[in-house]
């Protein structure tokens, strides 16, 4: 939907920004696989470059590898780190000037109660914030 919405506004207003779409591959067998099939039909439809970061290419592990050396505990908290960290170094190798994400309210409700849950207060504060970072803007 996001990728449809910045195309038609690109397109309608000539805002003449230059779109690109961004994914990261996990290395979780069966986990990314659909929605990455999905990226590429999206930029194949609206014609906007794609680049997939993957933790292996990054990292020199895939998630999978990671948790088969520190378990299931907290691989949750580690692949949270590394995708943020994908998600920034893809930015800067597309040399992006800004980062637009699609999030669903189940995706922002789930970290809202899991933070609460935990008693998590100081990332319950970042998780509502509408941006992350610095805009000199």
């Amino acid at each position: 939907v996001l990728a449809h919405v910045l195309t038609t506004l690109n397109d309608r207003y000539k805002y003449d920004l230059d779109l690109f779409l961004l994914s990261i591959d996990e290395g979780i067998t069966g986990y990314r696989d659909d929605s990455l099939e999905s990226v590429k039909r999206n930029s194949e439809e609206y014609k906007i470059p794609l680049h997939i970061v993957s933790y292996k290419d990054l990292y020199g592990w895939t998630m999978d590898e990671i948790v088969a050396q520190i378990g299931r505990k907290n691989n949750c908290t580690f692949c949270g780190v590394f995708r943020r960290q994908a998600l920034d170094r893809g930015a800067i190798f597309m040399k992006a000037e800004k980062i637009v994400t699609g999030h669903n309210c189940d995706d922002i409700g789930e970290t809202v109660l899991m933070n609460i849950l935990r008693g998590d207060h100081s990332r319950l504060e970042r998780c509502v914030a509408i941006t992350t970072g610095a805009d000199s803007e």
